[in-house]
């Protein structure tokens, strides 16, 4: 551009000022400063993109906004050739394409035409020299400051709180201890110095000398560094304070301008050296860290010193060992399988069978190199079943993932420990994920074996999770026993080739229409389906706890705590009712045939009519047991299942023995 052309539109600069001086009722001073400013900024434009064309971005820019910065953003971008167009000052479609367009080339994702904190300092490092003008309410330019001819500073409401981790672990580094903030009133200020104080708290057993601690600090201000200290492993760059194991450094020249009426916020980082002693035992390596009242020195624009600080406003650190963020967790899935009868063959291998549903949750990413559990028999008849009589073949399901290479121990036994290696599996828990861990079986013939009513439980207790081989995937560390919890209890399942299956339809608890509440009407609704013979359930029910006696259908009368109510002044009845087709039904059975499933209800009423005072409550039926055989014909039944009925329960009901409204 011509020397001409340069001098002419600096002409026009001063005779808009004029002009703008004599229409002040149209825009007020800062007004004008920020189009002198966009005027000059397009100077620089003009003048091939020189060092002069820099301008200060002090806010977030995006469709609707408007002004002088918007102006200078649309001369910046036509500069480079992405704005097309005259400069309006109005940010629009056109400008957000523009602003995109140069974030893609620029590499910062997501390019979204919204021109923010990331777009400004990525145009601030390809800006090459000193801003030109600012958009802060006082007019003052924060990168221009100099000491000596301004008014004077203060600075107001010191404030600290802690980092994004006070929790530091050896090895790391630039962990955010402590963010600080405070306000700076009347003029800008150059804060050159912040001394920061570390107060030992840990025991005996930890590192109280800091220079065996930390490597070294840094200092933050808006997302930018100010300044650092390196060499904090040097005794020498700390300063021993009064009071037993007290100790600070010092960043100097920091030089980081704030402006009048704005807030100075920074965050201290440390790094932290690998091999802390006591960095494994919890509370040996505790600090306290503030900035002293005076902590904090600034240069206002008048050349006088300012302070600010206060040690009260204290950040607790502690140090663990490096993976000591690692945690590992075990509970049951909400998915969880019940208690269920699971079909065998009489012949050949069963199918593959659900037992467990587990969950297992992280903190930071975990690798799982080996999974242990327990698989636990009970022997219901003359075998002595152990696992090799009865497991075929076991497979361990991760979020999806079959794995089935495995060892176990004690196979010859009714208990035994099988262990998955997933060592060369590469099976990682992501940091805050909840993963579903299914165990499935295939079990032997039944025939010769094991019996008919052989029960099989998943287990992983506290102590068996605890022997895990599992790591963190940032640390490299293994976890130890303080880093995984929980525990899993699966549900016991029952073996059979031929028998019958249960499902919960319904149930209600009531008082019977016309009754006082000293009466309670309880039914459950259940379908009994028969699989490998027919069998028969006999016409009746009674009360028993252990589910084990020879009627077809037993239950207890309990509490919603669980207490069974044996109160014998009371009147019970029971009746079991088989709806549908009575198709070889007898005088004293129910039948369900094979492959056939049939809805039954059992009704038990309840009168606690002159009762004493102890019988009144609520109450619920539960029950406990369907005895079934293959003939029908007897007294005695052939088998009895107990198991998968803890949800074949009523919701409680209020008896009293006088009319008492609920």
């Amino acid at each position: 551009m011509s020397m001409k052309k340069v001098l002419g539109l600096a002409l026009l600069v001063a005779a808009f000022v004029v002009v703008g001086a004599s229409r002040a009722n149209a825009a007020t001073a800062q007004e004008l400063q920020d189009q002198i400013n966009a005027l000059l900024a397009q100077i620089g434009s003009l003048q091939g993109g020189s060092s002069t064309s820099c301008y200060s971005f002090t806010r977030d820019l995006t469709v609707g906004s408007q002004g002088a910065d918007v102006t200078a953003l649309q001369n910046y971008l036509a500069a480079k050739g992405y704005f097309n167009v005259a400069a309006t000052g109005y940010f629009g479609s056109i400008t957000a394409q523009a602003v995109a367009a140069w974030q893609s080339a620029a590499g910062i994702t997501p390019a979204a035409g919204y021109f923010g904190a990331v777009s400004r300092a990525k145009y601030n490092s390809m800006c090459s020299s000193t801003p030109m003008g600012d958009d802060d309410d006082n007019g003052d330019d924060d990168d221009d400051f100099s000491a000596g001819d301004g008014e004077e500073a203060s600075l107001e409401d010191y404030r600290a709180s802690d980092g994004n981790d006070t929790d530091l672990e050896e090895g790391g580094s630039e962990q955010e201890v402590m963010e600080f903030e405070f306000d700076v009133n009347d003029a800008d200020v150059e804060v050159q110095r912040v001394e920061v104080t570390f107060d030992f708290t840990g025991t005996n057993s930890g590192e109280n000398d800091p220079w065996k601690v930390f490597d070294g600090a840094t200092l933050w201000m808006d997302g930018e560094e100010v300044a650092s200290a390196d060499d904090l492993s040097d005794e020498d760059n700390w300063d021993e304070q009064s009071g037993t194991d007290v100790y600070s450094f010092r960043f100097n020249g920091v030089d980081a301008v704030v402006g009048a009426e704005e807030k100075a916020e920074f965050v201290l980082s440390v790094d932290v050296q690998d091999g802390v002693d006591g960095a494994n035992t919890a509370g040996a390596n505790e600090w306290d860290i503030y900035i002293d009242d005076n902590g904090i020195r600034a240069l206002d624009e008048a050349g006088i010193d300012q302070y600010t600080g206060d040690d009260t406003e204290t950040v607790e650190l502690s140090l663990e060992e490096a993976g000591g963020d690692d945690e590992l967790s075990l509970s049951e899935s909400d998915d969880d399988v019940d208690a269920m009868v699971l079909e065998v063959d009489d012949s050949a291998n069963s199918d593959w069978q659900t037992l467990a549903k587990m969950q297992l949750s992280a903190d930071m990413d975990i690798q799982i190199n080996d999974f242990p559990i327990s698989v636990a028999l009970n022997q219901s008849g003359a075998n002595d079943e152990t696992y090799n009589d009865v497991v075929n073949d076991l497979m361990l399901v991760i979020d999806g993932e079959e794995y089935d290479d495995f060892d176990v121990t004690g196979a010859g036994t009714a208990t035994a420990t099988v262990t998955f290696d997933l060592d060369n599996e590469d099976v990682v828990i992501g940091d805050g994920d909840d993963v579903e861990v299914e165990v499935k079986a295939e079990f032997k013939a039944i025939s010769g074996t094991f019996d008919e009513g052989t029960t099989v439980t998943v287990n992983a207790s506290s102590g068996l999770f605890e022997t895990i081989d599992a790591e963190g995937v940032d640390s490299g560390e293994d976890l130890d026993s303080t880093q995984l919890s929980g525990s899993y209890e699966g549900e016991e399942h029952t073996l059979r080739s031929s028998g019958i299956v249960l499902a919960l339809v319904d149930t209600n608890a009531e008082s019977p229409v016309g009754s006082d509440e000293a009466q309670a009407e309880f039914t459950i609704e259940f379908t009994v389906e028969s699989f490998g013979a027919d069998y028969y359930i006999e016409k009746n029910a009674a009360r028993d706890a252990t589910g084990d006696v020879d009627e077809g259908v037993n239950f207890v009368i309990e509490d919603s705590a669980g207490t069974e109510y044996s109160t014998t002044t009371v009147t019970v009845t029971s009746d079991l009712q088989k709806s549908g087709n009575t198709n070889g039904d007898t005088a004293t059975h129910y039948k369900v045939s094979e492959g056939q499933t049939r809805t039954f209800t059992l009704t038990v009423s309840l009168d606690n009519e002159g009762a004493s005072s102890e019988g009144e409550g609520y109450y619920r039926v539960r029950m406990t047991g369907v005895a079934f055989d293959e003939d029908g014909a007897g007294a005695a039944a052939d088998y009895v299942l107990t198991t998968g009925l803890e949800d074949f329960k009523t919701g409680t009901k209020k008896v009293d023995d006088a009319d008492v409204n609920n």
